[in-house]
């Protein structure tokens, strides 16, 4: 393909690939250990309450003791474990959200920096981040991260102009996670508002989350991700991961024999993706930069 500084070289941006790494790494995650918890409690249940619990799963180390047994003590305490498991994978669905979102944001901004003026395409945010080492716009991106998500979704509207309509649409599902997320993070997967007493000694219920809530928010935040890198890629983002990706890698590379740089970079992206565009696409990138 041919370089376009507007155009996505593969029809997304990088920080969405990165999102969708640890997307599929959360669904691994935990559907590698939904089938063995489901089974081990089946095995247990099927058992006397009182067979010790070492013995049952034949862990006989010096941790045994550790273990609460018998039988009937470790099942409520792996039920606890089992929805610590999907509290944890909420805080997380939360968080590869908002760094997606933060970096996005960041990346629209710095590529397009008259958007802060109201005059989108003004000015190439390549050509000040290439005289600027300290050029940075994710202060900005933490914005779209920071407070409810009315708040977040206002602040998104005043940089672009515009809110993708599954981002709009979807404030409820997006405050209802962050509120579960906040009671994962800040009161110990517990509701926090059960939490403002001075005088409690006893710790309150953790918060349960079912297995299709977990099955929601994994596809609520992938469907947000995705409407916003189909809004901000091509509108504001194009090439300019690459440029910066040249800038601040590629270009101060000491050469090695016979190598130009635009094989050095054809060479570092097949690494860093696992495919690469064509050295034409190179060249004229490095055509783009050198004339900035």
């Amino acid at each position: 393909m041919k370089f376009d500084r507007q155009q996505l070289w593969w029809g997304s941006t990088w920080a969405y690939r990165l999102f969708r790494y640890h997307h599929i790494q959360l669904n691994n995650i935990y559907w590698s250990y939904a089938p063995v918890a489901s089974d081990a409690l089946k095995r247990v249940q099927a058992q006397v309450p009182t067979v010790e619990t070492s013995d049952f799963f034949d862990f006989h180390t010096v941790d045994a003791m550790r273990l609460p047994h018998p039988l009937s003590k470790w099942e409520p305490a792996f039920k606890d474990c089992q929805t610590w498991v999907k509290s944890s994978l909420v805080l997380v669905i939360a968080s590869i959200l908002e760094v997606y979102i933060r970096t996005a944001v960041a990346l629209a901004l710095e590529s397009d920096p008259g958007l802060l003026l109201g005059r989108s395409g003004l000015i190439d945010g390549a050509k000040l981040m290439k005289g600027n080492p300290t050029y940075s716009y994710l202060s900005h991106g933490e914005k779209c991260v920071s407070g409810d998500w009315r708040t977040r979704i206002a602040m998104y509207q005043s940089y672009f102009g515009k809110v993708p309509k599954d981002l709009g649409d979807s404030v409820k599902d997006l405050e209802q996670l962050r509120n579960f997320r906040n009671g994962v993070g800040h009161t110990f997967g517990r509701n926090a508002r059960e939490y403002r007493s001075r005088l409690d000694v006893r710790p309150k219920p953790l918060t349960n989350v079912s297995e299709n809530r977990l099955k929601k928010w994994l596809s609520l935040v992938e469907k947000v991700v995705k409407a916003i890198d189909e809004h901000l890629g091509p509108e504001h983002i194009g090439a300019y991961e690459c440029i910066y990706f040249f800038h601040s890698k590629i270009k101060l590379l000491p050469p090695t024999g016979h190598t130009t740089p635009a094989t050095t970079l054809k060479k570092e992206l097949n690494l860093l993706h696992g495919h690469a565009p064509g050295i034409d696409f190179c060249k004229d990138l490095i055509k783009y930069y050198d004339k900035l």
